[in-house]
């Protein structure tokens, strides 16, 4: 392995030149910092010191000669020490001061991508030789250690804490300047956003109701409302609909026309009208849908990464998903399922949606039928790899005669469990003809 490393390419000359040249020129740094790593120095004392400039410039905003040395002093023996700063001392003497920057930061990162490669060649053939390797798992590795080095991700690196207290504290400046950029993907519900603050990168929720209620139409209406406002590409696994299916739900929702009208075809002029206009704009957007039955969180994972731009993934729904190895109960099995879901969510770095089926436990407790954590089927390790659980519940679903008028038609979001803010329960309009949720106005209270 020594003999390997040794072998990796790198550029010492250039990696010598960018480290004097921050220390002539410090006003450089916060641009070179936004385009290499420590790690892509492959000179131990210069991935030493480009730390320290790291360090020094979040403490104090600049970078001082004198306080950087001070922690590179912390990382090197004595003798290490005097012999670099000796070194260093005499590159800047003799430095000319020439304007190749951007050249030499190219060089500093190409070969450390081209050692990342030979790293990762290396360990997916190893994995690959092994006696006795499962297939799936090898090919799934061998995907998400590409995906992650075409992505400029590499997993195998710690973040020091001031790396994450400098990411911190941009995303805390970014509220400050652009609020809309800085928070979560907004699900195009308001009442919903002010709960949640949008839905984050690698967040995992779950939407769970029971058959009927209408957790697929919500799932739908938030995919295409990201869809249309944030231009990304939006994935929809469909496991118990077809591709068509979904679609029309879409095109009544959008267009606001009668689902059973649009089935039946018995559609006006105007829906005629409207149903075009709807299609043209749901063709102007990034959504893609797969209906593959018992397809696994891995299938999903592989297909995902194929796609660029991509903002959001939804499930429909949890109960239907293959568990990608065979388990001694169906409990284990959803539990690894939901397991690797976060796991997807996390290295792809988007939020997924993922409807699940409610069991009938509510149904026996008396008047109060509201869902709670433990109603989800099957739930394993439901509640401890989601970040967001919330349950769609109307009374109307167990009792139509019990139900005061004025909200026939309105639907419960119940946020069940938030990590990142507080929990609440959200009124939405629901109209079923056109398989639609919407916004209502004063429509917030306490989670009970």
């Amino acid at each position: 392995m020594a003999e390997f490393e040794r072998s990796l390419p790198f550029e010492a000359l250039a990696e010598q030149s960018i480290i004097v040249k921050l220390f002539m020129h410090p006003d450089l740094f916060p641009d070179v910092e936004r385009k290499l790593l420590p790690s892509d120095f492959f000179i131990k004392k210069f991935e030493i010191t480009f730390d320290a400039m790291k360090m020094v410039n979040m403490q104090l905003n600049v970078i001082d000669y004198a306080s950087v040395m001070n922690q590179v002093k912390k990382s090197m023996t004595e003798t290490e020490f005097k012999s670099f700063t000796d070194e260093l001392e005499s590159f800047i003497k003799a430095f000319p001061d020439s304007n190749n920057m951007d050249d030499w930061v190219k060089l500093v990162r190409d070969s450390s991508m081209l050692r990342k490669i030979a790293r990762v060649s290396s360990e997916i053939e190893s994995s690959a030789l092994e006696r006795g390797a499962d297939v799936n798992q090898v090919l799934d590795n061998a995907e998400q250690k590409i995906y992650e080095l075409s992505n400029n991700r590499d997993s195998n690196e710690f973040i020091t804490i001031h790396d994450a207290l400098v990411q911190s504290f941009q995303h805390i400046e970014l509220f400050k300047t652009n609020p809309a950029e800085a928070a979560g993907i907004p699900t195009g519900f308001s009442s919903v956003d002010d709960v949640i603050v949008g839905l984050g990168k690698g967040d995992l929720v779950f939407l769970g109701a029971r058959p009927g209620m209408g957790k697929t139409s919500f799932a739908l209406n938030i995919a295409a409302n990201v869809a249309k406002n944030t231009g990304k590409a939006v994935a929809i696994f469909s496991l118990e609909m077809s591709a068509e299916q979904l679609a029309t739900r879409l095109l009544a929702s959008e267009a606001m026309v009668d689902s059973y009208s649009l089935r039946s075809g018995k559609l006006t002029q105007n829906d005629e009208t409207q149903i075009g206009y709807a299609a043209a704009q749901l063709s102007k957007t990034n959504i893609y849908i797969d209906d593959t039955s018992g397809i696994s969180v891995m299938q999903m994972k592989s297909k995902l990464r194929r796609l660029k731009n991509l903002g959001l993934v939804i499930v429909d729904y949890l109960q239907l998903v293959q568990g990608d190895k065979k388990t001694e109960n169906r409990v284990t099995e959803v539990s690894d399922i939901t397991r690797n879901m976060k796991i997807m969510a996390k290295s792809l770095g988007v939020p997924v949606i993922c409807a699940a089926q409610l069991s009938r436990s509510n149904e026996k407790r008396g008047n109060d039928k509201k869902p709670m954590l433990s109603d989800l089927r099957e739930s394993g390790s439901i509640e401890q790899d989601a970040d967001i659980v919330m349950f769609l519940y109307s009374d109307k679903y167990y009792d139509k005669d019990k139900v005061d008028p004025d909200k026939a038609n309105v639907v419960t979001l119940m946020i069940a469990k938030n990590r990142h803010g507080s929990m609440r329960n959200i009124d939405l309009a629901w109209s079923p003809q056109y398989t639609k949720f919407s916004t209502m106005a004063t429509n917030i209270s306490e989670n009970d």
